[in-house]
């Protein structure tokens, strides 16, 4: 699969013409960032509104599955000259690489301190022409099948995760661990061991983001039915975590399928349609993901034991048996073609953070969740919704350390992060209690996934 170019903004400018960078310019301050998915979308508008002249911005991407799930994501433009922002008083030739791939987990234990594997912009990648570039051999992974112009070794400089460290250390939870790196895309050994390392790294939160449930269109008129209702269909967190829940296998699964759960929306609505019923596929996603990571700590209580739920065993792919079907994807965009592709399985429930509610067609929307519509920003402000966390942002003591003025890359390191403290952090986050941004939530966990709100 190749990697295009998927935007270069070309402008003329009064003073002249402000051309898209592409690999025969030289980048002065080159950044590489790890980790979350569900941040990219945010991260990437505020690199190219905000720290980029979005005239001059070059964006390479890996369209991964049907043009969703985005491996990483290359920017290389010219800063904002005189930024405020930034703190930075010249234009300077920015080239940001953000690698998606294997989740929160690579935001966490890499920046300052562990080599990951980027793609980069090479020879291959030719040239920009009428707006277009192609990186020919930014193919598939694993790295056994690229070759050394096509990916690079670098200790992120930034990392951003879902949750905060914590929730990926061994001793509180193994589950949101990876095993084996073998479902990346890059294939790394040895892959993350859920660490953090406090002298190489700071951590800080930035902005929350509410990790939802979606579904296929054909399960939400199924819910729909169920419920008796032509809106949006609700669940509780735990019946979601019923259905998610290992402990929900048995020998008849063939035939238990959704209609247990439909049993109890039947009686619970007072109705008695039956077409919530047959195989389930869950749509999760693999071990390092903060958005697991959530639905890991807060429904099933694993590693958190809240009273909604208390050490369930999240269904992993090699749980699937006739009647429930479990598939791990590596990023939100994969969640996405899970929910929308499978024909074979149609009544399907994926794990899905709310900033993905553009990228969703109509084949899979978001529920509630005890109802309450999780895409209402009064209701996540007011911490209604129980899966609404605290998100940070990991970088390296080197970039985090210095005086401002002395380094442009800590200088638009920081910026960067000070503009999603307090700015406008994108579809599906909100800005920490106490922020000066436009949407600051009325509670905070104080960085803790595993602590209830608090005002």
């Amino acid at each position: 699969m190749k990697l295009k170019l998927i935007a270069a903004a070309v402008a003329s400018l009064a003073a002249g013409n402000a051309l898209a960078l592409d690999i025969t310019q030289t980048a002065t301050v080159t950044l590489h960032l790890a980790g979350s998915s569900a941040f990219q979308k945010t991260i990437e508008s505020i690199i190219h509104n905000s720290v980029c002249d979005p005239t001059t911005d070059t964006v390479y991407q890996d369209p991964g599955s049907a043009g969703n799930g985005k491996h990483e994501v290359a920017h290389f433009c010219t800063t904002q000259s005189a930024s405020t922002a930034l703190g930075i008083g010249t234009a300077t030739n920015l080239l940001v690489y953000y690698r998606v791939d294997g989740g929160s987990i690579f935001g966490v234990d890499y920046p300052g301190q562990v080599n990951a594997h980027f793609y980069h912009l090479g020879a291959d990648c030719g040239t920009l022409t009428a707006g277009t570039a192609v990186c020919t051999a930014w193919n598939n992974g694993p790295v056994a099948s690229l070759g050394s112009a096509d990916y690079t070794s670098a200790i992120p400089d930034i990392g951003l995760s879902d949750v905060e460290p914590a929730m990926f250390t061994k001793t509180t939870s193994a589950i949101n661990v990876p095993a084996t790196c073998a479902d990346t895309y890059f294939a790394e050994t040895p892959c993350p061991s859920g660490t953090f390392n406090s002298a190489a790294a700071t951590s800080t939160p930035v902005a929350v983001q509410v990790m939802g449930i979606a579904v296929s269109s054909a399960l939400y008129a199924a819910l729909q039915l169920a419920e008796g209702t032509t809106g949006q269909p609700s669940l509780t967190t735990a019946q979601i975590a019923s259905m998610m829940a290992k402990s929900n296998l048995s020998t008849n699964a063939a035939t238990k399928g959704w209609d247990n759960l439909r049993a109890v929306l039947n009686t619970e609505y007072g109705t008695t349609d039956t077409t919530l019923s047959g195989p389930v596929l869950v749509c999760r996603r693999t071990a390092g993901s903060g958005t697991q990571a959530t639905w890991n700590g807060i429904a099933m209580g694993n590693p958190c034991a809240l009273k909604t739920a208390s050490n369930l065993t999240i269904l992993a792919k090699g749980n699937s048996v006739t009647g429930y079907s479990v598939q791990e994807n590596s990023g939100s965009g994969d969640v996405i073609n899970c929910l929308t592709t499978s024909t074979a399985l149609p009544l399907a429930m994926g794990i899905l953070s709310t900033d993905q509610a553009g990228n969703l067609s109509s084949g899979a929307q978001y529920i509630k969740i005890d109802g309450f519509d999780i895409q209402n920003a009064a209701n996540v402000e007011n911490g209604l919704i129980k899966t609404a966390i605290e998100s940070t942002m990991q970088m390296s003591v080197a970039l985090d350390t210095p005086t401002a003025g002395t380094s442009a890359a800590s200088d638009i390191a920081k910026g960067l992060r000070q503009l999603i403290i307090d700015g406008n952090p994108g579809t599906g986050f909100f800005n920490v209690k106490g922020s000066a941004g436009p949407n600051p939530l009325n509670v905070t966990r104080s960085g803790k996934t595993c602590a209830q709100f608090t005002y």
